[in-house]
């Protein structure tokens, strides 16, 4: 009886202790084109990705908006660049300036860009609009961005008829400053 005993509690420690090894070996590490967490995985979804207009006017503004949500299961920081370009390629790109960029984060529309910005230039979401402290998208978070742009006074009548697109593209990373940001793609 004490034989089968010891055989049994032997064989119970012999499954737990293989069981622990096996979970302290494995890690929850999921690889994403976004980059790798360590602690779950993240999924960013960008609403629209693109958003086209036309007949833009010299000195007239546009707003564009999209939506980035988290539907994944690590809070992660975001940056953007919003790729623009003309239907007709041989116009530029340059003649249309950034007026303002505002958030909305959980806590109402907070702009973060009010002077003129190059709109294919990369910016992070932060009070600053650099990389310094950056805010969280936690999983379920949704934030409405909204891109005012403007076309310059110089632009000829070229421009009047084209389409001009801005796309939206992101870039996350798991929160912390250890973490090295994706390259955009």
């Amino acid at each position: 009886m004490k034989r089968k005993f010891f055989v049994a509690i032997s064989a119970v420690a012999f499954f737990a202790f293989s069981v622990g090894m096996a979970f302290a070996y494995f890690t929850y590490t999921q690889r994403t084109p976004l980059g790798q967490f360590q602690t779950g995985s993240t999924e960013i979804v960008i609403t629209p990705g693109s958003v086209d207009t036309q007949d833009l006017l010299p000195g007239q503004t546009q707003m564009f908006s999209y939506s980035i949500e988290n539907t994944g299961t690590v809070p992660v920081n975001v940056r953007s660049q919003l790729e623009s370009f003309w239907s007709d390629p041989l116009l530029d790109t340059q003649m249309v300036q950034g007026v303002e960029l505002t958030v909305n984060h959980g806590a109402g529309y907070q702009t973060v860009y009010s002077n003129p910005f190059v709109v294919n230039a990369e910016f992070y979401f932060s009070d600053s609009g650099d990389e310094d402290a950056l805010w969280e998208l936690a999983p379920g978070e949704t934030w409405d961005i909204q891109v005012t742009v403007q076309l310059s006074e110089d632009a000829g009548t070229e421009y009047m008829r084209a389409s001009y697109t801005v796309e939206a593209i992101v870039g996350v990373r798991e929160t912390g400053d250890q973490v090295p940001w994706p390259l955009f793609q």
